[in-house]
């Protein structure tokens, strides 16, 4: 699989200034998007409803007409090519299914439209079907099966063209969070195996950290930032990327003291935060962004160190406790392990450390 920081090569996909202006609106659904990815890889487009991740997805297939901007395959322009010369396979959000159709017919319907020979589309069907684990449920009415068994059967329906895109439009949403969970492995071991170059929309966070090689998150029609799990999540860009991609304490108003190996944040209200590192941009308008996990609390003594605060609530999730502690005007979430050592309790004083080495700002 190609690395983060690859050159695109033959097969990849290009989208250049991609831009959706509907009538009659002010604000493009989709403004000037642009990205490669490489070969053989997984993007998630990432967003809240409304960001503009679906109407990108279906201008790549075909299904909506660009108001400007260029999609490219394999360095060939498809902006303008119909639907049908596209080739991609595709998931949509309810399946799309056939229902008065068997499994195999449904899967093997995208292969007669193209006049496959009949008995090279049994074995195609076959195969993809054995893909998917289904192939003992070739012949049963789609009618008859599981949520996750109908997904299957898309994906095996979308794969069994062999297409140079694989495109997938919130596909997980419709199933419980266990079912969902088995369908990202699931999808994810497929996409690897055929090595297919890969699309899929979602609003879940946890969808994209897991599954993506690469990651685009979408805010209001824009491209807020495009890059690997661990940029979008370690190295956020834009607050918005730092808000909707996990939790996430952000501190205004920071000053920072001492020098590489020895910085000091000075918390309005609150105390000094010490760290060997920071990452990103600093300036006296930057915003230090801290996640939960990256702090840790402990009854505060008059030989404390760090931020003092007042414990407002201290919630159990089994493996962890998370806490909101009001240092300041800043109410920070401190995740820490439940390992059966003293909880703090809600009312008492709390101070606050670091439990990592680097701290990350956004730029103002």
């Amino acid at each position: 699989m190609p690395s983060a920081d690859s050159t695109p090569r033959a097969g990849y996909l290009s989208i250049s200034a991609l831009t959706k202006q509907y009538k009659n609106t002010s604000i493009p659904a989709v403004d000037r998007v642009s990205l490669n990815v490489d070969e053989g890889d997984f993007l998630a487009l990432l967003g809240p409803s409304g960001c503009g991740k679906t109407t990108t997805l279906r201008m790549i297939a075909g299904l909506i007409e660009p108001s400007s901007g260029s999609v490219s395959v394999q360095g060939k322009d498809i902006t303008k090519s119909p639907v049908h010369k596209r080739s991609i396979g595709m998931v949509f959000q309810n399946y799309a299914l056939f229902p008065h159709l068997d499994v195999k017919s449904n899967v093997a319907y995208g292969l007669k439209m193209r006049r496959v020979p009949k008995a090279e589309i049994a074995v195609q069907v076959q195969n993809a079907l054995d893909l998917v684990r289904l192939g003992h449920l070739a012949d049963r009415r789609v009618t008859a099966l599981s949520g996750g068994q109908q997904q299957r059967v898309a994906l095996a329906r979308a794969i069994v063209v062999n297409p140079q895109l694989f495109l997938m439009d919130e596909p997980l949403s419709n199933l419980d969070a266990k079912l969902r969970d088995a369908m990202r492995t699931e999808i994810r071991s497929i996409q690897r195996k055929m090595g297919i170059t890969s699309v899929f929309v979602t609003h879940d966070q946890d969808e994209a950290l897991t599954m993506a090689d690469k990651i685009a998150v979408m805010s209001e029609g824009v491209l807020e930032q495009f890059g690997t799990p661990s940029d979008i999540f370690e190295r956020p860009a834009t607050r918005f990327v730092a808000e909707f991609v996990g939790q996430a304490n952000l501190l205004d108003d920071i000053k920072v003291s001492g020098s590489a190996g020895n910085h000091v944040l000075d918390v309005p209200g609150a105390g000094h935060l010490s760290v060997p590192r920071i990452s990103g941009t600093y300036s006296g308008k930057s915003t230090a962004m801290v996640r939960p996990h990256q702090l840790k609390a402990h009854s505060f003594s008059s030989s404390s160190n760090g931020i003092r605060g007042d414990v407002r609530s201290a919630t159990y999730f089994g493996d962890t406790i998370q806490y909101e502690i009001q240092a300041g005007q800043n109410l920070l979430r401190v995740q820490m392990r439940a390992d059966g050592s003293p909880t703090l309790a809600v009312g008492s004083e709390a101070a606050i450390t670091a439990a990592t080495d680097t701290i990350h700002f956004i730029a103002a």
